[in-house]
């Protein structure tokens, strides 16, 4: 066999195996006898290589093995196996399993580079001196049905619209047919943001683990244009926003209130130190997530008042 099949064979297996997702089956049908002849030989040489894994069924469904050593573009070093493996420790406490376990096999090969030889090293030890720390409780994620995430996200990412059965907090149950525009994770909660007649709002967003059913249309829509994921979370349209900006003063202990001349509010806002008290001022949508954060300071906290402003603008922080 000369060199240019040889590159040709390699080339077809790495496709091949780049075709394969982790988190369904696929089966191998139409082409030429031979074409479909030589997808299935690529396919058992993958299977007996520990890469994918074949099930029973007729006709055959194949997988990626989830801890696969795969074909690694390259090694990793130890400080981006460091960082991967710090990522998984922070995302396993925020996210379903089911959004994590496409990664499975990157997280497997930084565990390996990290620790090839079974004993502890310094990079290792250094995952147990560290820690994300939450200025709220951190709850645990709400669960969320079988398949309705890969639903949404493949509808999302294709502009496909969905129909939605949902059932809202106060129990109600709806359907709604959407125009998914982006994924928003709040916390330990994931939002679905979409656009569609009927709805609280021209855009609002669906809480993943309340949609009882999820399907996808055929005929793909035109984004909008104008619509901006990270303008609509700022504005406060994950939490329950009012629309309108608000001029927000309180006052706090002199100790609480260093933590927030060192993490301000917003980009315009302004201290005046007072006694054993500081004064704050600051602009930022009127809504549940303002609310929120100055009810956390508690005894530390004081004459609050928000004064309404105008509607809410790109220029709040």
């Amino acid at each position: 066999m000369g060199q240019s099949s040889n590159r040709e064979t390699l080339r077809f297996t790495l496709e091949l195996l780049r075709r394969i997702p982790r988190s369904r089956r696929i089966t191998v049908a139409g082409g030429t006898v031979r074409t479909e002849r030589a997808v299935r030989m690529q396919l058992e040489l993958l299977v007996e290589m520990g890469e994918i894994e074949r099930d029973d069924a007729r006709p055959f469904g194949y997988r990626r093995v989830a801890k696969a050593r795969g074909f690694d573009a390259a090694q990793m070093t130890e400080q981006e196996s460091l960082l991967l493996m710090l990522a998984q420790k922070l995302l396993a406490s925020l996210l379903p399993p089911s959004l994590t376990q496409s990664l499975d096999g990157f997280f497997e090969q930084a565990r390996r580079e990290l620790d090839p030889f079974g004993d502890d090293t310094l990079a290792k030890q250094w995952l147990a001196k560290v820690h994300v720390s939450n200025d709220l409780p951190t709850l645990i994620p709400p669960k969320i049905g079988e398949g309705v995430l890969e639903t949404a996200s493949h509808a999302l990412y294709l502009n496909l619209p969905l129909t939605l059965d949902y059932r809202h907090s106060d129990g109600r149950e709806s359907r709604n047919r959407v125009k998914p525009l982006g994924l928003v994770q709040q916390g330990p909660r994931l939002y679905l943001v979409c656009a569609g007649e009927g709805l609280p709002k021209p855009v609002y967003p669906f809480a993943l683990h309340r949609m009882l059913k999820v399907k996808v249309g055929k005929t793909p829509f035109e984004r909008p244009a104008d619509f901006d994921l990270a303008r609509f979370d700022r504005e406060g349209g994950i939490s329950y926003a009012k629309g309108t900006n608000v001029r927000a003063s309180f006052r706090l202990t002199r100790q609480a209130g260093q933590h927030v001349i060192e993490s301000p509010l917003a980009s315009d806002q302004r201290h005046v130190v007072e006694g054993s008290h500081i004064r704050f001022t600051a602009t930022y949508p009127d809504s549940l997530r303002l609310d929120r954060w100055l009810w956390s300071f508690g005894p530390d906290i004081s004459e609050v008042c928000k004064e309404p402003l105008a509607v809410v603008t790109e220029s709040v922080s």
